[in-house]
């Protein structure tokens, strides 16, 4: 079965993409592939004067992290993760199946 195109691109965890749980590497990435969207949550935040996190705000979360190396290696996957729609098969070859970069990765979001 594929897996989610974020589990290839470094995501250890999914929910939704700008998760309030999202840890400063998941931020600095979603920086580097979203840019707009970041900067329009990071202005809500000044809007209603309260940061996603309780002591920084996103770009200060950004600024910590670093992004994800698997954003440069695998650019199909990162159009698929940001498409609205997704249209390839959803089983694949078992031979051809890959273990994504997020596996075992970083798991941020609450215990």
């Amino acid at each position: 079965m594929q897996v989610h195109p974020a589990y290839y691109l470094g995501w250890g965890r999914l929910s939704c993409q700008f998760c309030i749980f999202g840890s400063p590497n998941q931020w600095a990435s979603n920086l580097a592939i979203s840019p707009e969207r970041t900067e329009r949550l990071h202005q809500y935040e000044q809007v209603f004067q309260h940061t996603l996190d309780n002591k920084l705000s996103i770009p200060e979360l950004a600024s910590k992290g670093k992004v994800n190396d698997a954003i440069h290696q695998h650019p199909d996957q990162l159009w698929l993760a940001l498409s609205q729609e997704y249209t390839l098969p959803i089983l694949v070859d078992p031979n051809a199946w890959t273990l994504a970069a997020g596996a075992f990765g970083e798991d941020a979001g609450p215990t």
